[in-house]
């Protein structure tokens, strides 16, 4: 018997529409697949749709006790980036191959203050701070003394008289920054460091000239800070100091009424101080003269919250814009340096319940605006990072790494990538609270965290080392 032509066609069709719709609506694949379920095998029931009223099975989640990080997106780069890393790269590097150790510093001095570091020079030694020890705890109203400045290389300290008590109103204070170049020494006096969280910043700034003599460069006199925009600092180049103020407050209820500001006076103490720029923070000047700082939102209104911007004031006192760059919601610049024709600086990661955003460093070259970029380590999320430039490598770290402190090493030449374990072996089971990684010239040093145990009582020894 000969069959229908077209009961055979409808059948084929049939047969056809079911081979192509099943795999594709149950996911099932090619049957050729492992574990695939030929078309001519059972097929699976078809359950009813519930009815309209019907509630949902879907288990249901609270709503987050905080919303997701929302805002603009991050404002473009202005630069190119030529080059990515990521930190985790980094080749360890080796004692005796990639550096030598020169020295290691006490932390204590001769009559027992605290010793800590506050910047490294060109030839290897140390700029320090002695401190006698607070008194108090975080939780009541803690007292310090008198501190003083000075010098410590494989000898020894050389520390500096403690600047009279009438140089400025507050008869104690902590040194918190300094430099030096070519001979001259300058240093930032607060009665208030960031490390206590309270009060208002009483500031002084001091000079130690080539002839030995120290004289006071300006003090906070009307211009009283808040704690919250944290310490002075100062940077020496062209002949000139610059020193970052707090915001002003009033004397009445407190509140902030005035801008931070960057100021300058040359280092033979002619001429009065000037401020040579408004709503700006992180002064870095270069030998030559040159004046690099950043503005952010939260120093300059006008500045968008999704963008930051590093200025240049050029020899002749003439601004131009360096670089700009986006800020995600969350997101800061932490740090910057300058040395030659690069600057560099830290975008801040953010660590939150949705998600960890890592943190970056640009390293920009001015001649080329081009910028390498480095990713850093996720638990970097929102730690601070000590970031330092000299004319052939780029050094950070950054403290309170329970698991594996370590100072990171870029070289320009050759783009080598270095990692030191920056533990101290003998005291392996204390917390590095310390921002405490520098480097100049051909050396570089870090805190070893000693004796640290999380108080204000904290101090540290530094090992100093000569890169190869």
């Amino acid at each position: 018997m000969r069959a229908n032509p077209a009961v055979t066609a409808a059948l084929l069709l049939l047969v056809g529409l079911t081979a192509c719709a099943g795999p594709t609506a149950t996911g099932a694949g090619v049957d050729a697949r492992a574990g695939a379920t030929p078309a001519s095998g059972p097929r699976k029931p078809v359950v009813p749709s519930p009815p309209p009223h019907t509630p949902s099975v879907r288990p249901s989640f609270p709503a987050p006790d905080r919303p997701a990080p929302t805002g603009p997106p991050p404002a473009p780069d202005s630069f190119r980036i030529a080059r990515k890393l990521d930190a985790s790269t980094a080749a360890a590097a080796v004692e005796g191959r990639e550096y030598t150790v020169a020295y290691t510093s006490r932390d204590k001095a001769g009559d027992g203050t605290d010793v800590n570091g506050l910047a490294l020079t060109e030839d290897g030694r140390l700029l320090v701070t002695a401190n006698p020890t607070p008194r108090g705890e975080y939780e009541a109203p803690v007292e310090i003394g008198q501190g003083r400045v000075g010098t410590e290389d494989a000898d020894g300290h050389r520390l500096l008289p403690a600047t009279e008590d009438t140089a400025c109103r507050t008869p104690r204070r902590a040194p918190v920054s300094a430099q030096e170049h070519e001979g001259s020494m300058v240093w930032a006096e607060t009665s208030q460091p960031t490390w206590i969280n309270r009060g208002n910043v009483d500031w002084c700034v001091f000079l130690r000239g080539p002839g030995g003599a120290v004289r006071l460069l300006e003090d906070s006199g009307g211009r009283v800070g808040s704690y919250q925009d944290g310490d002075p600092e100062v940077t020496l180049g062209g002949g000139r100091a610059y020193w970052s103020t707090p915001r002003t407050v009033s004397p009445d209820d407190g509140q902030a009424t005035g801008p931070g500001k960057i100021m300058m006076r040359p280092l033979d103490g002619s001429g009065e101080t000037e401020t040579v720029a408004e709503r700006a923070r992180m002064p870095r000047a270069t030998p030559d003269g040159r004046l690099f700082y950043a503005r952010t939102h939260d120093t300059d209104p006008t500045v968008p919250e999704n963008r930051y911007e590093i200025h240049e004031r050029g020899t002749d006192g003439q601004v131009r814009l360096v670089a700009s760059g986006g800020l995600a919601t969350g997101q800061r610049l932490d740090a910057l340096s300058v040395a030659g024709p690069r600057v560099a600086w830290l975008v801040s990661g953010r660590r939150s319940r949705f998600g960890d955003l890592p943190g970056t460093i640009r390293v920009l070259d001015t001649r080329t605006d081009r910028a390498v970029a480095v990713t850093l380590p996720q638990d970097y999320a929102d730690r601070p990072v000590d970031l330092q430039l000299t004319e052939d490598r780029l050094v950070w770290g950054r403290p309170e790494s329970r698991d594996s402190p370590a100072a990171y090493v870029y070289e320009f030449l050759g783009g080598a990538l270095w990692k030191l374990s920056t533990r101290d072996p003998a005291h392996a089971h204390v917390l590095d609270r310390y921002e405490a990684v520098f480097a100049a010239g051909p050396y570089l040093a870090w805190a070893l965290g000693r004796n640290g145990d999380g108080g204000i009582k904290d101090r540290a020894a530094y090992r100093v080392v000569r890169w190869n």
